[in-house]
């Protein structure tokens, strides 16, 4: 069946994603005085509608049998509007290492708790650190509620890019066989079989009869951090920056070289951060890649944020920036 006649409709469901990391130092230290803690207070999304904080207290869990003192870990819901289906998913760390994951889901309101982990305090102690400390890595998906169906959605890719780990040879010299020369004229080595394996732009380039099969270094018309953060993301499966300009840049870059997955969590990092500030440019990015998810947030930002804020400066600024893009 020729390519030509063939269309892909995919169906997703808004979504809003959010990550918050909660260190705990002198863990020792602070149960010998309190019973419990308390995170601080965190948002998801951008309308801070929705408000969160993590507690650790103590509890009772069963244990052959037995009622034994345990450390409970629990997700409170302090603020939200409405009712919503949440994913989230707790890495317990210690330093770097991951020592414990929890997945699952739960309906959250106002006023909710979410009961994440509850362990016997001599299995808890496993988790603390040789330095006193223990660290909990939450990653949230909290469901809009609506569907949208769309034509080559790029956020509801069911083949998703292989994700090599390859981050021993990151921007390593070491079997490098080919440089990526980026638009400032900076060089980044890099190895053909993982641009390969990530991008079928690269693997077009180095398996068809190109110029570029045979040449050591190949030219890029991408800004150095953008290339560096792209190959990251091939050799690691990980975005480093969180800055907005450079995520766009990536995206754009993402697109250029249809690595799917990696527009998918460019998209996620947008819509946590979208503002006043950088909606219309987000909104501009979102129509040229085709991110039909990520226009729609943007366009409920816009709508929501002009009909409640007090700030008549910031939504002149906001309808003027709407005006220079519609414009051009």
């Amino acid at each position: 069946m020729s390519g030509d006649n063939q269309a892909t409709y995919y169906t997703c469901i808004d979504k809003e994603y959010y990550e918050f990391k909660w260190v705990i130092s002198d863990y020792s230290l602070i149960f010998t005085k309190v019973t419990g803690i308390d995170s601080h207070i965190f948002t998801v999304g951008s309308d801070e509608e929705k408000k969160f904080q993590l507690k650790l207290c103590s509890g009772n869990v069963v244990v052959s049998g037995y009622n034994e003192t345990s450390r409970c870990l629990s997700l409170h819901v302090a603020e939200m509007a409405g009712q919503f289906i949440m994913k989230y998913k707790l890495s317990v760390m210690t330093g770097e290492k991951i020592v414990d994951t929890r997945i699952g889901h739960s309906t959250c309101q106002k006023g909710g708790v979410i009961h994440m982990l509850n362990i016997q305090i001599e299995e808890f102690k496993k988790f603390v650190s040789s330095t006193d400390s223990i660290i909990f890595h939450c990653k949230l998906t909290l469901s809009k509620g609506s569907i949208i169906n769309s034509l080559n959605d790029e956020n509801a890719k069911m083949n998703q890019v292989l994700k090599l780990k390859f981050d021993w040879i990151f921007l390593n010299k070491d079997l490098s066989d080919i440089k990526l020369e980026t638009a400032c004229g900076k060089e980044i080595p890099a190895h053909r079989v993982v641009l390969a394996a990530a991008s079928p732009v690269f693997r077009a380039m180095f398996t068809h009869d190109m110029l570029e099969k045979k040449s050591q270094s190949i030219g890029i018309d991408v800004n150095y951090e953008a290339a560096v953060e792209m190959l990251r993301y091939f050799y690691t499966g990980t975005i480093e920056s969180r800055e907005i300009s450079l995520i766009i840049d990536l995206l754009l870059t993402a697109d250029k070289y249809q690595v799917d997955e990696l527009k998918i969590e460019c998209e996620k990092i947008l819509k946590s951060k979208i503002s006043s500030e950088n909606a219309i440019n987000i909104l501009q990015i979102a129509d040229k890649c085709q991110m039909n998810c990520l226009k729609k947030n943007v366009v409920d930002f816009i709508k929501q944020h002009i009909s409640v804020s007090s700030d008549s400066d910031d939504v002149g600024d906001m309808i003027l920036n709407m005006e220079r893009l519609f414009s051009k």
